[in-house]
């Protein structure tokens, strides 16, 4: 089936429609630094290939040199202020240098939102490469005590507002983030902002505790002096180091009470097989689901925030339903289930996207394609009813069986 002459005959379907943009939020999703793409990175940060078996992460400091800071941001603002949720895990290792009579190890990491610039960074030491940063809220995760600061422990939070490492608010954490073995402990924070109340949470476990450890009400325009700001982490080290490891990062500026985490897939099996996802829990309505290899069976309905595909199989007589905007599909095959995407869908890289048997594809919102073949097999079905572009002279073909599907265009359709 040549693409051109799909596009003749459903540019007639959607004649007279105009397609416009959804305005949907666009997500921040990292499920490894492979790619940096969208990221400033700053002084000491840079990628590097992680010893926990964790691919390449983002160091924000290491341990090689004493006294130094490094920060990671957004290239561009995303509005924050109606409300956000956000995930990360980290890594803080081979911690060691002078004690804070306490633990060795310094100094600790901050989420930032700022409105400085993508290449911000604060001083070293009990700066966290954070302090000095105006316009600023960030939340520290803080490995050194620092008596003058008003710091309660050397393992704690704290909420930082215009640069000051003095914390609005605080609370202890045990056991402590940061360790002196190479490949530490894994620990996962969530950020919640409701319009209203600042939210933290960590664990060790991945598993998202239902209260939240620290809260702070907060306006976060007037703190901020603007609905956006540019997101991201700093760090530092001082007298005393560890390496500073940012190993995931899930942002969404839609507020989800229930948090966002990203979950990984490994091996085959069920899609409800707690076993084969990293945390060891089912994603739900809120959450990233990362698929990169294996088969994941669908065999009852489903509801997932979004899917970041990049290989293996979705099988199953199930139906998984989409539920936020921003869901990617780089790789991998679609069979048998349906999969409803209810939030935009972006289809790209040149890997072969396959969607066999008598799988459907029922694409509502806004659909952008910019790149790769997509194959479909006897059965399979696409059916647009949103807003459905592409920008390349793409191919929908038949599958490696000789045969091939159906598209329906009930919405619009526009080639770029």
């Amino acid at each position: 089936m040549n693409w051109q002459r799909v596009t003749r005959f459903l540019g007639v379907l959607a004649a007279g429609l105009i397609w416009q943009s959804a305005g949907f939020a666009q997500p921040i999703l990292f499920p490894n630094f492979s790619s940096t793409a969208g990221l400033t990175l700053n002084s000491s940060s840079t990628t590097t290939n992680s010893v926990s078996s964790d691919g390449t992460i983002l160091r924000l400091v290491g341990t090689t040199t004493a006294s130094q800071a490094g920060s990671a941001f957004t290239n561009s603002t995303v509005k924050v202020t109606t409300g956000f949720s956000t995930s990360f895990n980290f890594r803080l290792t081979s911690r060691g240098g002078s004690s804070d009579g306490i633990a060795a190890g310094a100094d600790g990491l901050v989420f930032v939102l700022q409105r400085q610039g993508p290449t911000a960074l604060g001083g070293t030491g009990e700066l966290l490469g954070y302090g000095g940063i105006g316009s600023s809220v960030g939340v520290e995760f803080d490995t050194f005590k620092n008596s003058n600061r008003g710091d309660p422990s050397s393992n704690h939070l704290g909420v930082n507002t215009g640069g000051s490492v003095e914390s609005l608010v605080t609370a202890n954490v045990a056991p402590d983030f940061d360790s002196s073995a190479a490949n530490g402990p894994k620990w996962t924070a969530w950020v919640d902002y409701n319009g209203t109340v600042l939210e933290v949470r960590v664990s060790n476990d991945g598993i998202r505790p239902t209260s939240a450890l620290l809260s702070q009400s907060i306006n976060l325009a007037t703190t901020l002096g603007g609905d956006s700001a540019y997101l991201g982490f700093t760090a530092a080290t001082g007298g005393a180091e560890a390496n500073h490891d940012l190993l995931t990062w899930a942002f969404s500026n839609a507020y989800a009470a229930t948090g966002v985490t990203l979950f990984q897939w490994s091996g085959t099996g069920s899609w409800t097989n707690t076993a084969k996802w990293n945390p060891a829990v089912v994603p739900g309505a809120a959450d990233v689901a990362y698929v990169a290899s294996g088969t994941a069976t669908v065999s009852s309905n489903s509801t997932l925030g979004l899917l970041n595909f990049s290989g293996g199989t979705l099988d199953g007589t199930g139906a998984l339903t989409l539920a936020q905007s921003g869901s990617t599909w780089s790789g991998g095959d679609l069979s048998g289930l349906t999969l409803n995407a209810n939030g935009s869908l972006a289809i790209s890289t040149s890997s072969a996207k396959r969607i066999l048997g008598s799988a459907h594809l029922n694409l509502s919102d806004a659909t952008t394609w910019s790149e790769g073949t997509i194959q479909t097999g006897s059965g399979a079905e696409i059916t647009n009813t949103g807003a459905f572009t592409t920008s390349f002279d793409g191919t929908v073909t038949s599958d490696p069986s000789g045969t091939r599907g159906t598209f329906r265009n009930q919405g619009s359709f526009t080639k770029t």
